[in-house]
């Protein structure tokens, strides 16, 4: 029987980690701080070192930047629908994004660096 202790296992995995398209270009490129899937799983959501949000189809495929407009943003993650995208910034804001990169609501009022965020269940409180 195998276990993941195996060396031969570890040997698989690790080729089949370092062979995948996401760890190539986002990952030893860039240097991922958060990732985050998309509720439909078609899609990746990665917070870079380089403090823009990316998002990337399965196919390898970038489809959209996030930029906080004064800032970096810190934290990331999905609407429950999968329609919206939330962001926290070093400018003590958050911001809700359409899928296309476009700003939709500015979260202000927070007295520093936004470094986590979340959504309710139902999505309609963040």
């Amino acid at each position: 029987m195998l276990s993941r202790d195996d060396p031969k296992i570890q040997a698989a995995a690790l080729n089949i980690y370092s062979e995948n398209f996401f760890y190539k270009t986002v990952v030893r490129q860039s240097g991922v701080i958060s990732a985050a899937y998309s509720p439909d799983k078609r899609m990746m959501l990665f917070l870079l070192k380089d403090g823009l949000a990316r998002l990337w189809d399965l196919d390898g495929n970038l489809k959209v930047k996030f930029k906080a407009p004064s800032g970096r943003i810190t934290c990331i993650t999905f609407s429950p629908d999968g329609k919206t995208v939330l962001t926290g910034s070093s400018d003590n804001t958050a911001r809700l994004w359409d899928l296309n990169g476009n700003s939709k609501v500015k979260f202000k009022g927070h007295s520093g660096e936004i470094n986590c965020i979340a959504f309710s269940p139902d999505g309609k409180t963040v």
